[in-house]
């Protein structure tokens, strides 16, 4: 219609003035969705990072618990 170019990839599409802004518009919308997939992945990765800092903390502590169990089982204060 009127010279206008409709483009589409995957989810993204728009309407554009050319060919030439068609391919720059999709461009920027894949580098925009491929930006915000490796921020939700740094993020799932930060959060699983304190989660196994969690993990390893609780079971240090279990460790300690245990140990102090035995000396007081053996009469040690």
């Amino acid at each position: 219609e009127e010279g206008r170019v409709n483009w589409q990839l995957g989810p993204f599409g728009s309407e554009a003035a050319d060919m030439l802004d068609a391919l720059t518009m999709c461009l920027h919308w894949l580098n925009a969705e491929v930006r915000d997939l490796q921020e939700a992945l740094d993020h799932t990765q930060m959060e699983n990072r304190r989660l196994t800092d969690m993990l390893v903390r609780t079971q240090q502590a279990e460790e300690r618990r245990q140990g102090d169990a035995a000396l007081q089982a053996l009469g040690c204060r």
